[in-house]
């Protein structure tokens, strides 16, 4: 099936690249999105960790971080995480409530089933999840959403990559804020909140979902 073909086009991209990678501290990006979360010590997974990066930020904040990707090329020499798994996002063999934390930084849109990788990081996850992707043009910019609905053939003279594809072979799927609120709403998850971030003079979407459970009703 097409996603077992995108997961091996993944896996060898991975197992082909140069080895000089480095595991580099990522707090130009993680300090503007999930600092107020370090707070106290948590459990987090990290999804296409590919060097180890995220789990490194987070174990230099007092956090347990266990990095995850396709490939186990990089993650098995990196020494300066807690440790490592090859994972499939879209089919994920921990139990449920496995970590308090998943964390998912850019690697959304290399999946051929992204909806399928968001509901088996919330299964996974006993507080909540974190997802950092390229924000999808039309949902914050009402020209082109305009063209999309008016003039379509101008939108796609003028929006070149509209459909656009990586090296690798993946499409590249951004996200969109009520792309969110509907798979929160969906799954009667209430807190959820999207911050827009610039990364290599990009805009993309920084997104918490939060498993938070009802308060008690008070009244009497």
């Amino acid at each position: 099936m097409n996603y077992k073909i995108s997961e091996r086009l993944h896996s060898d991209h991975i197992d082909n690249l140069q080895s000089n990678r480095i595991c580099t501290d990522k707090s130009d990006i993680l300090d503007q999105t999930i600092n107020h979360l370090l707070e106290t010590s948590s459990s987090w997974l990290t999804i296409g960790d590919m060097i180890g990066s995220e789990a490194y930020y987070l174990k230099s904040h007092n956090q347990h971080a266990i990095a995850s990707d396709l490939s186990d090329r990089f993650l098995r020499d990196n020494k300066n995480i807690d440790g490592y798994n090859v994972i499939n996002a879209e089919d994920i063999k921990y139990p449920d409530d496995s970590f308090d934390y998943v964390l998912c930084k850019l690697s959304l849109h290399h999946f051929a089933r992204p909806y399928r990788a968001i509901y088996e990081m919330l299964r996974i996850a006993k507080k909540g999840i974190i997802i950092i992707e390229p924000v999808d043009p039309l949902s914050v910019s009402p020209a082109l959403l305009f063209l999309k609905v008016y003039l379509p053939g101008l939108m796609r003279l003028l929006w070149k990559n509209r459909i656009s594809y990586e090296s690798v072979g993946n499409y590249i799927f951004k996200i969109s804020e009520r792309e969110i609120e509907k798979i929160c709403r969906a799954m009667f998850i209430e807190s959820f909140s999207c911050k827009k971030i610039m990364i290599h003079n990009n805009l993309h979407l920084s997104c918490i979902i939060e498993h938070i459970p009802p308060q008690p009703n008070k009244s009497k």
